[in-house]
């Protein structure tokens, strides 16, 4: 069986998902449900350790999302571990050179294609077979958030191997100078965002992008970032409770 998002880069779709901070396998699987083409786990920022993650993992698939999980840094054993464990793929955040997103590469494949070590515990299984070419089909994601990032991308996007870039939107906001922002419309974002697209295009990689909403993502979408993030489980969260609340007081304060 070939791996889904990727196929899905390969053929130039935009892939749609959800960005979870927090450690809660139902509360993917929600996510999931509701039509997202991938779904990731944050072992970064979120509060999930590994054990929770390769539930979580498993409830994505459940719905048929394609689950990520982005790793805290380039380790081997982490990213190893958590492709065992059924991820589509893994997302490493603040790649500044080429030679990390060659280590990102090489710990998502087998020998002698990489390093990744044999033991592919529920990814045969959801794969279908025991072949080390077909399991290490897997995406393999890096970011670019800082302005060295951006000076390497080109480097960085013809890594070989490597499936796509992600830009970590307000990493790169602060980076240049614009301060925490989910995506600027400073030029100086505009201009740096359409530097590591142009990169990717040349390379033929997917380039994806971190948004506050559907709307900003489908703006995104139609100008060919084929990997957006539309929401974060905790921002769902939050503006839901506090819309619902803010009507509820509302109404109250209406009828007094």
């Amino acid at each position: 069986m070939k791996n889904g998002l990727v196929e899905m880069w390969r053929r130039k779709e935009v892939a749609c998902g959800v960005w979870c901070y927090l450690n809660n396998d139902l509360a993917m699987e929600m996510s999931a449900a509701q039509g997202c083409d991938y779904v990731l786990v944050d072992l970064q920022h979120g509060v999930a350790d590994i054990a929770q993650a390769i539930g979580m993992v498993r409830a994505a698939q459940f719905h048929g999302a394609h689950p990520l999980v982005r790793v805290p840094h380039c380790d081997i054993e982490m990213i190893g571990k958590v492709l065992d464990g059924g991820a589509s793929g893994v997302v490493v955040p603040m790649v500044e050179h080429a030679s990390v997103a060659a280590q990102l590469v090489q710990a998502c494949r087998y020998p002698p294609h990489g390093v990744r070590s044999y033991g592919p515990v529920r990814a045969s299984m959801l794969r279908g077979t025991m072949d080390p070419e077909v399991l290490g089909d897997v995406a393999a994601v890096a970011m670019i958030e800082t302005v060295k990032g951006i000076e390497n991308v080109e480097a960085i996007a013809n890594t070989p191997g490597l499936s796509a870039i992600y830009i970590g939107s307000v990493d790169l906001s602060i980076s240049l100078g614009i301060g925490p922002k989910m995506p600027s419309d400073d030029t100086r974002f505009i201009d740096a965002v359409a530097t590591i697209k142009k990169a990717c295009d040349a390379a033929g990689i997917a380039v994806g992008l971190h948004c506050p909403n559907g709307e900003v993502a489908g703006a995104y979408a139609k100008a060919g970032y084929r990997m957006v993030t539309v929401a974060t489980d905790i921002e769902l969260l939050k503006s839901g409770a506090k819309r619902e609340i803010d009507a509820a007081r509302a109404a109250v304060k209406g009828a007094a």
